[in-house]
């Protein structure tokens, strides 16, 4: 008899383990592997939305090149001139140049600052290349009609200006 209860224990002690191997495939290894399936599929959504999020940043970034052009004058909106500091530029192409600061209002969403300006030139091309500088420089400036020159020693130029800001 004891060959048999040893076969019998032999066969419990198999069938044991056979037990505590299905447990543990079924209770640790399927629900990692269900897991599994889902981070991938998880992972292959975030590739479409990382692909789609590329897509979409490349197509702003067409829209803005264009733009970029403007970027300087951005920089003035936010930081605007002071009368010296127009008074500087202006006295770069001509003698006594006076800017006077004038009135303050909003338009368009703007805050526009008005300047009473004058300066005296040699002749009318150098009040233009002023202008041209200022254009240069990416201030947001608009010279107002009528410009007056006067003919005296020199020619004499007064003429306003709007500055805008935000």
């Amino acid at each position: 008899m004891s060959v048999v209860k040893e076969r019998l224990l032999y066969l419990g002690l198999g069938i044991g383990a056979i037990l505590t191997l299905y447990v543990t495939v079924a209770f640790l290894i399927v629900p990692d592997m269900k897991r599994l399936s889902d981070m991938k599929q998880d992972i292959v959504t975030l590739e479409e939305k990382n692909e789609n999020l590329k897509r979409r940043i490349e197509s702003l970034q067409e829209d803005l090149t264009p733009l970029l052009r403007y970027k300087d004058y951005l920089v003035r909106f936010n930081k605007p001139l002071q009368s010296e500091e127009i008074e500087t530029m202006l006295s770069l192409f001509g003698e006594e140049a006076r800017v006077k600061e004038g009135m303050f209002y909003s338009e368009d969403g703007f805050k526009v600052t008005e300047y009473e300006a004058s300066m005296k030139v040699d002749s009318p091309v150098d009040f233009y290349k002023a202008v041209e500088y200022l254009d240069t420089q990416k201030i947001p400036i608009s010279i107002e009609y009528p410009i007056e020159f006067r003919k005296k020693d020199k020619i004499e130029i007064s003429f306003k200006m709007r500055q805008y800001s935000f």
